[in-house]
């Protein structure tokens, strides 16, 4: 039988989704907009990866992580960096501080969605001018 169909002795009627599946969505909308509130209110990107390394929601994403994972999948500098700190903190209950490769300062924490263990990765800023400096550079020479 249809998972979306209920009745009585033979006659059914169609519900749509179970309520479950419409609520698991509303809180997902109601997340993503409370990052996109955190991002604007902080000028801080918010990034939600899921076990695959992919990002699933970015708010307020900046250029260089734009242009670095076009595809919302980790390149292989970022990989090291993002990827590792999603298995760091899904392995502990702390909230894990790194710079990546970019000269960003990120910090990593671990959250439950449903049955998916995901991780906001929150900061991806510069904190100081060399910071920036440097990644401009690289950027100009085609490091990147």
């Amino acid at each position: 039988m249809n998972e979306y169909l209920s009745g009585r002795e033979g006659s059914f009627v169609v519900l749509g989704p179970p309520a479950g599946e419409i609520m698991s969505k509303y809180l997902e909308q109601r997340v993503k907009i409370e990052f996109d509130r955190l991002a604007d209110d902080s000028g801080m990107a918010v990034s939600i990866i899921d076990a695959s390394g992919e990002e699933i929601s970015t708010s307020n994403n900046n250029s260089i992580c734009k242009t670095l994972n076009p595809d919302r999948v980790f390149s292989k500098e970022c990989e090291s960096d993002c990827g590792a700190a999603y298995e760091m903190a899904t392995s502990s209950d702390q909230v894990i501080q790194y710079r990546c490769h970019a000269g960003l300062e990120c910090r990593a924490v671990s959250f439950r969605s449903g049955r998916s263990s995901l991780v906001a990765i929150v900061g991806r800023t510069f904190t100081n001018a060399d910071d920036y400096r440097r990644a401009t550079e690289r950027a100009i020479s085609g490091d990147w």
